[in-house]
């Protein structure tokens, strides 16, 4: 009999919703035993606990908003269910884990990109011991199985994350998406400097899922490290945006303001109506010093 899995996460607020555990579900539910919840870290902890202890292996995704939390939850999950397994990944564990995994109600975690380790995870479980990137204990000794691998973000071609969901709630969320990974620059005190090499999603697929979005949700995120990359790439999409959003829908990117080209700057200026567009722009310091020692390059 196979172990049931759940996917899940303590999102920040009730409103926003978490791509990761989307794809991660798209992506292997044919194998019918995968399942996925979101909450909040202003849940109860013990109702959250008692859901999740309804399943053999319980899958987090941990961020700097919802770690203290979801280590509590974990915590209580095993005073329930002391059999059960529990499953870490996400940016908050990826790069520091070993105090995480040293905690005895902790029993495996994904490092780094999760695609490949979780698939590989749910087809072999419990033989684990060959999944790439998996940290795990093993006769008290702490085993990270570290491996150069990356996910083709060609595979998420014609997929939509978001076809699981009631359209209907999609409206009153923040929907995310994005349409690379990886970013060019190397600031020492950020985790995407991890990631150097740039991947783009195929265009046809971006504009697929936006589309879904616009027409069932309001606001729409941009995940994208620096969208403003490809000047190209850039204006293609918000010209897409302009000619199919519908009244009420807010767009916002993540941007470096350095190095927005001044095509992008006449494309906003003359085309995009007012409120239409936000930008979060990330100036971090304006000593050049301070920038120098963290291998941070912005004018």
């Amino acid at each position: 009999m196979q172990s049931s899995i759940l996917l899940t996460t303590l999102n920040a607020k009730y409103i926003h919703l978490n791509l990761a555990i989307r794809i991660l579900y798209d992506l292997n539910h044919h194998r019918g035993n995968i399942f996925w919840k979101e909450f909040t870290i202003k849940s109860d902890f013990d109702e959250v606990a008692e859901k999740c202890a309804k399943y053999d292996i319980i899958c987090f995704s941990c961020y700097i908003w919802n770690i203290t939390q979801t280590l509590e939850v974990c915590k209580r999950i095993k005073q329930i269910s002391p059999e059960t397994k529990i499953l870490l990944g996400g940016p908050e564990v990826s790069y520091e884990y070993d105090d995480v995994i040293a905690n005895n109600y902790i029993d495996y975690i994904i490092v780094g990109e999760g695609e490949i380790p979780f698939e590989e995870f749910a087809a072999n479980y419990p033989a684990i011991e060959n999944v790439p990137n998996l940290v795990y204990k093993k006769e008290n000794e702490v085993v990270f199985n570290a491996q150069n691998i990356q996910f083709d973000i060609n595979r998420l071609e014609g997929r939509n994350p978001y076809q699981y969901d009631n359209p209907a709630d999609l409206e009153k969320k923040v929907c995310y998406i994005e349409t690379s990974r990886g970013c060019p620059y190397k600031c020492e005190f950020c985790l995407a400097s991890l990631d150097n090499k740039m991947r783009y999603l195929p265009m046809e697929t971006i504009k697929e899922n936006l589309l879904y979005l616009m027409k069932h949700g309001k606001t729409i995120k941009f995940l994208d490290r620096t969208f403003n990359i490809k000047r190209d790439f850039t204006i293609e999409l918000f010209q897409f945006i302009l000619d199919h959003y519908r009244e009420g829908n807010v767009f916002q990117f993540e941007i470096t303001a350095d190095i927005v080209h001044p095509d992008i700057i006449k494309f906003i200026n003359e085309k995009v109506p007012k409120n239409l567009f936000r930008f979060e722009i990330g100036i971090q310091t304006v000593n050049q010093q301070s920038n120098r020692e963290v291998s941070r390059k912005q004018n």
